[in-house]
Order: C-alpha cells, then sequence, then structure tokens
C-alpha cells in the first residue's frame, strides 16, 4: 500500500476491552472493506484490557501501518471515554463507530459513505443483523432505502445506537461527545444530539451492513448493569432532548421508546425479583421519577392499557399495586371487562384500588367497545345484502355513539382513478337493557355500483367510529360464507366475502358472462333431455 497523502473519508472508530476472540472478526471485516485501504483508517482505543486484545491490536497495526492506529488508556469503565479519544484522533470525512464483538458486511462503508455523498446525509444507518440471538432494530429498515428520515416519520426512535455512519463535521461543528460520566447506553444521547442537530439522515435496507454479535457468555456491556446506571442514561436523553429544543412530536416519540422498552423493563422483570423489599422501592423511585418529570399526557395515550397501567403506579410510587399488576398480566393474557353504571371497564386489580390512584378513564373502554362483528348474507335475490352484526356490553351505546358509527366500503381501482366509496348507517334492533347494545348494518350488493364503472371489483369493508375524539376501525373479519350468484344491475354476479393479507374482510364481486350462464343452462337442459 502507497503512502497515504490524503486524509481517509471514513474513520472506524472500536472501543476495546477484553473483546478476543471476536475483536479478530470485527478487524478482518474492517480491513477486508471494498472501500479499499487508502480510503480507511481504523482507530481502536484499547480501554485497559487485560486478555490477548492488545496482542491483536499490535499485530493488525504492525501489518497495516497505514491503517490502524492504537491508542492504550487505562480503563475507563465504559465506552465512552476511549470513543471520545477516538473521535479526536479522527482525519476522516465520516466516522464510524463499531463494536469490538460485531462486524461489517464487505460494501458496508463503501454504499454508506456513497450514499451521504450523493444525498448529503449527515447520518447514514444500515441494515442490522442479529448474530447468536443478539436483539436489534429492525423496523426502521423494513421500509428499504430511505434518504431523508426523522423521528416522526420513521422507527428512528428505536434505532438509537451509535452504530452508525457520522458526518464529522457535524460532531466538531457542535462538539458534539459521549458523556463520560455514562458506563452504560452512553450512546442514546450521543446519537440523539447528532439526530436533533442534523440536516439529513438517510437510512438503508438494501444490504446486510452491520453485524451485532451477542458474545457466548452475554458480557456485551449492552448485557450488563442495568437498573440505575441505564436510567441515569436514559434521563441524560431525554434532557437532550429538552435541551436542544425538540419538537414536542419528537420528544414524543423518542420518550415513547424508552417507556415501552427500557422503563417497562425495570417494572415488569427487574424490580420484581429483587430480593429486599428496600431496593425495590429505590429502583421505583427512580423510575417514578424519571416518569413523573418527563412523560406527559401524549406519551401515555401511545402506551398499550396494561404498560400505562403500571407506568401510573410506578408514578404513584404503589408498589404493592405494581407487583400485583405484574403478577395479574401474567396470569390474565385475556382482556376482560365490566359493565358499570352503563360503563365498559377493563377489569384489572388497580381499578379503583384505593391504594393505586389510577384514573377511571384509563380503563374506560365504552367508546370503543364492539365485539362478535359478525357478517352474513340477507336474502339471495336481487335485493341481497352484505349484513354485519355487532354488539357492545354497554346498554347505552346508540345514544352516546350510534351518529359516529358507519360501515365504509371503499374500492380501488386499478386504473389509478380516484377510489369509490360507500357508507353506510347503523340500525339497533331492540335489545334488553342487560344485554347491551346491539347493532346491524345491512350493504345492498345493487348500490356497490359507480357511474361509468360496472359493479364488479374488491371493496375493503371498515367499521369506524369517528367523532371528536379521532377515528377508531372494529376488526371485521373475514368468515366462510357462501358464494352467492345474482343478477346486479342487469348483469350475473359472483359474490364473495374473503380476506386480505391481514385477515380483513374484502368483498369481492366478479362479473359472469352472459354467454357462459347460457351455456350452463344449456348443458343442464340437455342433461334434463337424456333423462
Amino acid at each position: 500500500m502507497r503512502a497515504r497523502t490524503a486524509p481517509p473519508d471514513v474513520s472506524v472508530v472500536i472501543a476495546v476491552y477484553n473483546t478476543m476472540p471476536y475483536l479478530t472478526e470485527c478487524l478482518d471485516s474492517l480491513i477486508g472493506q471494498s472501500i479499499g485501504l487508502d480510503r480507511l483508517e481504523i482507530i481502536a482505543v484499547d480501554d485497559g484490557s487485560t486478555d490477548d486484545s492488545p496482542k491483536e491490536l499490535a499485530r493488525f497495526a504492525a501489518a497495516y501501518p497505514e491503517v490502524v492506529k492504537v491508542i492504550t488508556q487505562p480503563n475507563s469503565g465504559g465506552p465512552a471515554a476511549p470513543q471520545n479519544r477516538g473521535i479526536e484522533a479522527a482525519r476522516g470525512r465520516f466516522v464510524f463507530f463499531i463494536g469490538a464483538d460485531d462486524y461489517l458486511g464487505a460494501e458496508a462503508l463503501e454504499r454508506m459513505v456513497a450514499t451521504a455523498d450523493e444525498h448529503g446525509s449527515d447520518i447514514v444507518l444500515g441494515t442490522m443483523v442479529g448474530v447468536n440471538g443478539r436483539v436489534v432494530p429492525k423496523s426502521v429498515f423494513a421500509h428499504g432505502n430511505r434518504y431523508d428520515i426523522g423521528l416522526t416519520d420513521s422507527d428512528l426512535p428505536w434505532a438509537l445506537s451509535d452504530t452508525k455512519l457520522f458526518r464529522r463535521a457535524l460532531l466538531e461543528r457542535h462538539t458534539i461527545r459521549y458523556h463520560e460520566d455514562l458506563t452504560i447506553l452512553c450512546d442514546q444521547a450521543f446519537t440523539l444530539e447528532c439526530v436533533l442537530r442534523s440536516a439529513k439522515i438517510s437510512v438503508l435496507g438494501d444490504y446486510e451492513y452491520y453485524y451485532a454479535v451477542k458474545r457466548d457468555d452475554e458480557s456485551n456491556l449492552t448485557y450488563r448493569g442495568r437498573d440505575e446506571n441505564m436510567l441515569v442514561a436514559l434521563e441524560r436523553s431525554m434532557a437532550t432532548a429538552i435541551r436542544l429544543g425538540a419538537s414536542d412530536e419528537q420528544r414524543t416519540a423518542v420518550f415513547t421508546r424508552y417507556v415501552n422498552n427500557e422503563m417497562i423493563i425495570t417494572l415488569s422483570e427487574r424490580i420484581p425479583v429483587l430480593e429486599r423489599r428496600e431496593d425495590q422501592e429505590r429502583l421505583l423511585e427512580t423510575v417514578g421519577r424519571l416518569i413523573e418529570e418527563y412523560i406527559d399526557e401524549a406519551v401515555l395515550e401511545r402506551l398499550a392499557w396494561r404498560r400505562l397501567v403500571r407506568v401510573l403506579l410506578a408514578r404513584g410510587r404503589h408498589l404493592d399495586a405494581l407487583l400485583e399488576a405484574v403478577r395479574f398480566d401474567e396470569a390474565n393474557p385475556q382482556d376482560s371487562t365490566q359493565v358499570i353504571d352503563g360503563r365498559v371497564y377493563l377489569e384489572h386489580p388497580a381499578f379503583r384500588n384505593p391504594d393505586a390512584s389510577v384514573e377511571d378513564r384509563w380503563f374506560d373502554r365504552t367508546r370503543t367497545t364492539l365485539n362478535d362483528v359478525t357478517p352474513a348474507w340477507d336474502s339471495a335475490g336481487a335485493d341481497a345484502a352484505l349484513l354485519l352484526t355487532a354488539h357492545s356490553p354497554a346498554p347505552d351505546y346508540a345514544r352516546l355513539w350510534g351518529p359516529h358509527l358507519s360501515v365504509r366500503l371503499t374500492q380501488h381501482h386499478g386504473d389509478g382513478g380516484p377510489a369509490s366509496e360507500r357508507t353506510f348507517a347503523p340500525a339497533f334492533p331492540g335489545t334488553p337493557a342487560d344485554a347491551g347494545t346491539r347493532i346491524r348494518f345491512r350493504i345492498p350488493l345493487a348500490e356497490l355500483s359507480t357511474p361509468g364503472r360496472p359493479v364488479a371489483g374488491r371493496w375493503s369493508v371498515r367499521l369506524t367510529l369517528a367523532d371528536e375524539e379521532g377515528a377508531f376501525d372494529f376488526p371485521v373479519t373475514a368468515a366462510t360464507l357462501p358464494e352467492l350468484k345474482l343478477w346486479l344491475r342487469n348483469r350475473y354476479h359472483r359474490v364473495n366475502l374473503v380476506g386480505d393479507r391481514a385477515g380483513r374482510a374484502v368483498l369481492a364481486l366478479a362479473q359472469i358472462r352472459a354467454t357462459r350462464v347460457i351455456a350452463q343452462r344449456l348443458r343442464r337442459l340437455q342433461a334434463l333431455g337424456r333423462k
């Protein structure tokens, strides 16, 4: 390799602490990058390793002196300090951080640098693959390549690790560094600050870029030191969002992730297994304070109801009620409801528990409780219809929400023209008050016609409640109904109720050609004549 005369395109920073034998595969994957050694530098910061990691680093540095630079320092207790030393030593236009346990796909750096140059991206993240059971984010990559994403239009809040390509000018312009007092999850605040300060973020889902390895002994930092240290790191990240003026929508997206992941894990898995009550109370106090200070109504409304209850119990520091909620949820995974004073509430030990102080509204399902949505055919002649019946245990449902209910059928045309839509209002057959409310929708098949278009086609079927609180769709699942053959608008049709890929009901109408009908009738007549 010729002596380097220009700065590299990308500096790869590796914080190393006792990572053999995984370190070898990591370094091999970097040396073998298709971007070429003349465009690459590897900065490995040995954080006081006591295994053979220093020897392996020295071997690679001797073999590739123009590429591999090794920095040695006393152990700092976490990756933050060595990552900062790596940033300070980096000369590349871009910086990429990789765990010393992990490795890259051969074309990873070349593809990411090319994307950053073409699209002006300050951050590029590529598809991650978990190895040996390592859990990695997947949803942010599910939509393929996207060249300008943010915290509110993608699942980026679930992928805030630092295993990304960063434009070094961004780090230097704003002096973005890791918080060295954080022993775990120090990448959360670092990455979030980069995200909030960046002009453009790109995600690549077209290649396996990053292989995240779970060590056989599970000694990765990610798998150690949860509890208080993790919560300290979360608070630093949330404080960063506020300090940098993140929008309400951005904060809600990021904080919802922290509640749904780290906080719920603490409440559901860590606190219950602690042996001493004082340790449970101490950890609950830490989580409860964070919820009280940072988690607002917008986040609460995004949570699944069982998680929501645990968060509210933690906010109120109700340890016994929290432990009871965890046991109840494990023993009763299926939701059940009860009717009290005409309203429908979820059954749960925290409901109206004087020692829990969780408001009734979080258990109230009166508005959205419709069940047993059952399809059937009504008549088989020219006035044939699809009949949907549903039931609510709330006896006053018709008065409260009847005017806001409708069944909406939508047909998307293959020629790209505007979708056809038909809306049908409900009827409410008499129901004994103590039996709740019956709801019925009748959809005449002959009405599924559009000027200039035949009645045939596929119509999605949705039962929707839309009011000032927003729109809510009740599931209408496909059922096994007999096929109908009938005349509609002077044409003969085959009618079926089928399901889409998600199992939701679709009304399928197909015209049967008249010549085929005539031929079938002639065959029947001939068969009768032979008899």
